[in-house]
């Protein structure tokens, strides 16, 4: 048996370099798990190796009982200098302040836990956080930032900032990337405390935030789960958001005008007054751009964009979240924007009637290329909704087509402008249609909801809810946009009773 000895050689000491893959037996490698290192507590080399460059390696006792702020302080000197990445094992760290990181130049930074729930960072004073800067390089010496596997919790009240990431001193064009990841934002006291911003990236040159989850505090609706800033040369800035969880915040996601684009894949906002608000209004070249699929929201304002370039949004649950009973929310609320596209969404007011699914708007005065047309609003259904989609007068172009609006939609279309093309499904639910056909048959006249269609659908039907034994016609030559006239009919020479008829009505042009 060999015998590699291992106890004279300083934690921090990187005189040593030991390869795993030069341990053998018999020509087989051995996985460094399963070699014990002589030391008072038998850890394993692979424990060993990571601990090499952990926050334990410099005093940090992760019992949540010991202030832990001067260990991590000395691991983060070391790693900045030394440039490794720096490991915190599972454990619950006391940190009495915030911990500040400039990286210098050509550095990156790499804060490594092994998962939210076993590698807490918990704060108990009033300056909390990571506050990462950069240390004023150009753009081709930029720095990298990747956080992971961690839990970080304030016990303030909407004060502070969870991560905060800051390349405003990078000259030139920002190119740093940065990686948040598998992270849980909150407050010490659930329901209680929270922090003021979760995540600030303020000029940083693209970023990808995934698997994260945000707690405020319930129905407190304060602070900023994610906030974008960033200055007039930030125009490059690209950020994706997928698989980010954010309950209980006044907004969830802001960004001001200088970024170019963000991209949304299975963004949840739960109970938050604001989902993603983003404002652009001092760019006039349509250069920004928004993308969100796959995601829900549960908002008083769930979207709204002013002044971008192009936004789609696809595949998307919007639902109403008023908490007082006179504010009229809008769903999705598109400003001056060049082109929408808005499809295949469900579009829910919830228990209040009191919401606009859809405005498209713009000042006829916009220097933006094309302003805010055209955009088309396609294959959604609209729910419980004050109005379906609201066209200001200003605006040109608009697409409306295929959609379903409910029969619990009070205006379908409120149409301003004099050029909305409109091509939907309306779908009305009757319940006390009766028909007396003892001739043959019986005319049946519904009335259309003002502003769905231009001129008279194409195409309607009666879709009976029940075995009536009758069947139904449209009589085109007698409809108008706003009355569709049906033939009733019945099956076959057996007498039917008057009603009452429980029926729908399907109509597109």
């Amino acid at each position: 048996m060999s015998l590699l000895r291992v106890d004279q050689i300083s934690p921090t000491d990187d005189s040593v370099v030991l390869n795993v893959s030069d341990i053998r037996i018999k020509d087989s490698l051995v996985p460094a798990n399963q070699v014990t290192i002589s030391s008072p507590d038998s850890r394993n080399l692979q424990d060993w190796i990571s601990e090499h460059r952990s926050v334990k390696s410099y005093g940090a006792k992760g019992n949540g009982v010991d202030d832990d702020t001067s260990a991590f302080n000395l691991a983060i000197t070391a790693a900045m200098s030394e440039g490794f990445a720096l490991k915190i094992p599972s454990g619950t760290y006391y940190l009495s302040s915030a911990l500040s990181i400039s990286i210098p130049s050509g550095k990156n930074l790499a804060i490594l836990g092994d998962a939210p729930a076993t590698t807490i960072l918990k704060w108990i004073g009033t300056s909390a956080g990571i506050n990462i800067t950069t240390a004023g390089v150009q753009e081709w010496q930029a720095n990298s930032v990747h956080i992971s596997g961690l839990m970080l919790q304030t016990n303030q009240y909407n004060t502070g900032t969870g991560i905060s990431v800051d390349q405003e001193q990078q000259t030139g064009i920002p190119a740093g990337d940065v990686t948040l990841a598998n992270l849980v934002l909150c407050g010490t006291v659930t329901n209680s405390t929270q922090w003021g911003t979760d995540i600030l990236l303020k000029r940083t040159g693209g970023s990808t935030i995934r698997d994260i989850t945000i707690f405020g505090k319930s129905e407190g609706f304060e602070g900023y789960g994610v906030l974008y800033q960033g200055t007039s040369d930030d125009v490059s800035a690209q950020h994706t958001i997928d698989n980010v969880r954010v309950f209980f915040k006044e907004t969830a996601l802001k960004a001001n005008q200088y970024i170019q684009g963000l991209f949304f894949n299975a963004f949840n906002v739960f109970n938050c007054k604001y989902g993603i608000s983003w404002d652009a209004s001092s760019l006039t070249d349509g250069q920004t751009e928004a993308h969100i699929t796959n995601s829900q929201f549960t908002a008083t304002y769930p979207i709204a964009f002013k002044r971008i370039g192009f936004v789609t949004a696809s595949n998307n649950m919007f639902i109403g979240f008023l908490n007082d009973t006179t504010t009229t929310g809008v769903m999705a609320d598109f400003d001056t924007c060049y082109d929408v596209v808005f499809s295949s969404n469900n579009i829910y007011g919830g228990n209040s009637s009191r919401y606009i699914g859809v405005a498209i708007q713009g000042t006829s005065g916009a220097s933006q290329q094309g302003a805010y047309y055209p955009s088309l609003i396609t294959n959604n259904t609209f729910d419980s909704l004050l109005t379906g989609v609201s066209v200001a007068s200003t605006a040109s172009g608009v697409r409306i087509r295929n959609n379903v609006f409910t029969a619990s939609v009070t205006t379908n279309v409120d149409d301003g402008a004099s050029d909305t093309v409109k091509d939907n499904d309306l779908w009305i639910t009757e319940v006390t249609k009766t028909f007396s056909i003892a001739a043959g048959y019986q005319t049946l006249t519904v009335s259309v909801p003002d502003g769905l269609f231009k001129t008279r659908p194409r195409i309607a039907e009666v879709i009976f809810l029940g075995d009536y034994l009758l069947y139904a016609s449209y009589n085109r030559d007698n409809s108008t946009s706003r009355s569709l006239e049906f033939i009733i009919r019945k099956t076959d020479a057996t007498n039917v009773p008057t009603g009452p008829y429980a029926l729908a009505i399907k109509a597109s042009s």
